[in-house]
């Protein structure tokens, strides 16, 4: 058994987090409360769009954990004694299977706190952009390249849950960054994002005309109508027939300038 947590540069740097604090109970609390707030902002804005890939997106990610973590355990963050304290036993053969919505103390392999903190706050900055689009602005105006306000406010918050779990001990490092990694793949595919969207049999008739999430092939295919560049097949090796267009509106543009475009 192992009585303290493996070797992690940034948790062995300071000797807190050997007992429930308030930066436990801040830590833990965090993630619910975004999560809960998008899922308000969603029924109070009507937006259902988000609302289904809000909690389809975490049962997906969530089902994804759990595999991981029964396949994989690793001793816990907290260290051999703290973590029969959080469990309430005095020896492993005395712990049951209990919900608990923050998670065990041995629930590693990525940081479910990081995850639902950020993905509550990238959701919720959907529902802002959609319901007052002058918030869809980048950190750096007239440059193409900088990223999103709403990009910006979810790195912050969840750097400040990694701080929060770092001083609590509450996850490996690893845990917490690979949590950033696996959350930015999922929200920014295009492609996952469909598929999410078609789960649901019946979102499709709530959502308006032309909202649709669609692949990443069509993407590219309406991108090069609107900007007159040569044929998708001819560069990327792929042909898209003119059947997978039919159901998508096509974009309007009335003389797109680069920031339309983009």
């Amino acid at each position: 058994q192992c009585r303290e947590h493996l070797p992690d540069l940034l948790l062995d740097l300071h000797d807190m987090g050997t007992h429930a604090t308030m930066i436990t109970h801040v830590a833990d609390a965090a993630p619910g409360i975004v999560m809960v707030f998008t899922a308000l902002c969603c029924m109070a804005t009507k937006n259902l769009l988000v609302w289904n890939r809000l909690f389809l997106t975490q049962s997906f990610v969530i089902t994804m954990n759990l595999i991981a973590e029964q396949s994989t355990t690793m001793p816990s963050s907290y260290g051999y004694a703290r973590c029969k304290r959080y469990l309430g036993i005095s020896k492993p053969e005395d712990d049951h299977f209990a919900f608990n919505p923050t998670g065990s103390c041995v629930a590693m392999i990525w940081s479910g706190h990081v995850f639902h903190v950020m993905l509550g706050s990238y959701m919720l900055g959907l529902v802002v952009e959609a319901q007052w689009p002058h918030f869809r602005r980048r950190l750096c105006r007239n440059c193409l390249t900088a990223p999103l306000l709403k990009a910006g406010i979810v790195t912050t918050l969840a750097l400040c849950e990694m701080t929060l779990l770092v001083l609590d001990k509450g996850h490996y490092t690893v845990d917490m960054f690979l949590a950033i990694l696996i959350s930015l793949l999922t929200f920014t595919n295009p492609n996952i994002e469909f598929v999410i969207f078609h789960m649901n049999p019946f979102i499709s008739g709530f959502v308006p005309e032309g909202s649709e999430p669609m692949r990443t092939d069509i993407l590219k295919e309406l991108l090069r109508l609107a900007t007159h560049k040569p044929p998708y097949d001819s560069y990327a090796g792929t042909e898209l027939s003119t059947n997978m267009l039919e159901n998508h509106p096509q974009p309007r543009l009335e003389n797109p300038g680069p920031a339309e475009v983009c």
